[in-house]
């Protein structure tokens, strides 16, 4: 199996794969991979380490039961703030101590953790983000295979139902590596992942040929697309450091549908009145308003000339 790259521009990157035959790599495939280790995945994630030269958002596209043929491919996102956090997994202390690998958070999402680890010298290894992971885990070593073993489970588990997940792994709210399944993208910056439609079903069903799509070099930075705020969560507290990128919400849907009824119900009324007033000044009709007001000026002058006249 081969990857192949999309450089989008200087601080993102997308990945997609083929199989030998040429084929392309489907989400069921992809899980099939994480299940013997994800050694594969694993060696993509290294590419975007050197080529990127930073820690990153690493995101994937989003995956149903019913979407098990699509595709798979993933973006990586470059974000410097992750470079300058320290480890620190005080936040998933609990489930460490008891050996728990995978967890459900506060929100309802599905969180998966390398447990911590150390190397000859008795250090503990950087696991602070995904590429820190990467960077120091030891090849086809228990740890990373335990990693994707147990995020291919997950995804099993939380695909029983026909919902869409979204595969991520953000970092900076706790600085320490954690996997995300989640049912919604809340973390996501990618737009073109953050949208799940029935469509995407009917394209896993008909995407029969192996050509990848051109690549849009003229897709905006991805950091902090939106700039909107960012929803609290319970595992991902604030930090004291600056946190420019804030995963988008989108107000607009949340609102009630009678506040958006009202709301188009006043858009409608203003349409109708401007365009009763344009009727009103129909240029059509300028002749004939000339044509009175002209008629009542002679009108008014003839009598006022009569007038004068009697007075004489």
């Amino acid at each position: 199996m081969k990857f192949l790259t999309i450089k989008i521009n200087n601080n993102a990157i997308k990945y997609q794969f083929t199989k030998p035959d040429n084929s392309k790599l489907t989400w069921n495939d992809f899980i099939n991979l994480l299940k013997t280790g994800g050694q594969e995945l694993t060696n993509a994630l290294k590419d975007a380490n050197s080529q990127l030269k930073s820690a990153y958002f690493w995101e994937c596209l989003p995956i149903s039961k019913d979407t098990l043929n699509r595709p798979f491919e993933f973006v990586v996102i470059k974000n410097e703030k992750l470079n300058n956090i320290n480890q620190n997994y005080s936040s998933f202390k609990e489930y460490i101590d008891k050996n728990e690998k995978s967890f459900i958070s506060r929100r309802g999402a599905t969180l998966i953790i390398p447990l911590p680890e150390k190397n000859k010298d008795n250090e503990e290894l950087d696991y602070k983000n995904l590429a820190s992971f990467i960077q120091n885990v030891p090849d086809n070593s228990e740890q990373q295979k335990t990693l994707w073993q147990e995020v291919a489970r997950q995804l099993e588990t939380n695909l029983e139902d026909k919902n869409p997940r979204w595969l991520s792994a953000h970092g900076l709210g706790v600085p320490y590596l954690h996997v995300r399944i989640d049912k919604q993208p809340i973390y996501y910056s990618w737009s073109e992942y953050k949208e799940f439609t029935e469509d995407d079903a009917e394209d896993s069903q008909n995407d029969k040929n192996d050509q990848l799509p051109i690549p849009n070099n003229n897709q905006p930075t991805p950091e902090n697309q939106d700039n909107k705020p960012n929803p609290p969560t319970e595992e991902n507290p604030p930090l004291s450091i600056d946190n420019s990128f804030q995963p988008s919400t989108n107000y607009d849907n949340e609102k009630p549908n009678d506040e958006n009824n009202s709301s188009t119900q006043q858009n409608q009324e203003v349409k109708q009145n401007n365009s009763d007033s344009s009727k009103s000044t129909n240029p059509n009709n300028l002749p004939w308003i000339i044509g009175i007001s002209g008629g009542a000026l002679i009108l008014i002058s003839l009598g006022v000339f009569l007038w004068l006249r009697k007075k004489k």
